[in-house]
């Protein structure tokens, strides 16, 4: 019985969730060093300040970009893109193990009830219940998946840090 139990709590840990924050820590470091930098998740553009920097970006937060810019020196703007993170993939491990519980567990029940006083009942009840390992497995990961979504820990940006090289103007 605590195996089940601990095993429940482990599918039931949310490992991206766990793994890190809403927010993910993107370094940004220029050549030369001391330029501008810009964040634009779509409520505008702010100046976050220079680099070497490290920015902290909502994991929900979708079409990102930051621009880089030093006076005397070409602007460079980089894309950011949203992906799914590879912590969330534990959320599929904690859907197998769920799985495997329910696959290679048995669950009977049976019943007994003896006479009472005042005269002779007998009642009995026996059978027996089953649950599908892919219905558990599917309950568990779907669970895992929302919560890491709602919480933005499903998600992480690419690129992981921004390294550039800035070309002087002509």
């Amino acid at each position: 019985m605590r195996g089940v139990l601990a095993a429940g709590l482990f599918a039931l840990a949310r490992c991206a969730t766990m793994a890190h924050s809403d927010f993910e820590q993107i370094p940004v470091r220029s050549t030369p060093s001391g330029a501008d930098v810009t964040l634009d998740c779509g409520r505008g553009a702010m100046r976050i300040g220079t680099t070497p920097i490290t920015l902290m970006i909502h994991r929900k937060d979708t079409n990102c970009s930051v621009t880089i810019a030093k006076s005397g020196w070409t602007d460079m703007r980089v894309e950011l893109h949203r992906t799914i993170a590879k912590a969330s993939l534990f959320d599929l491990l904690a859907g197998g193990v769920a799985a495997a519980i329910v696959a290679n567990t048995s669950i009977d029940f049976s019943a007994e009830n003896g006479t009472s006083s005042g005269g002779d009942v007998s009642v009995s009840a026996s059978g027996s219940g089953s649950a599908s390992p892919a219905l558990a497995g599917g309950v568990v990961l779907s669970g895992a998946v929302l919560v890491d979504a709602a919480t933005g820990a499903l998600f992480a940006h690419s690129p992981s840090r921004v390294d550039v090289t800035l070309q002087p103007r002509r």
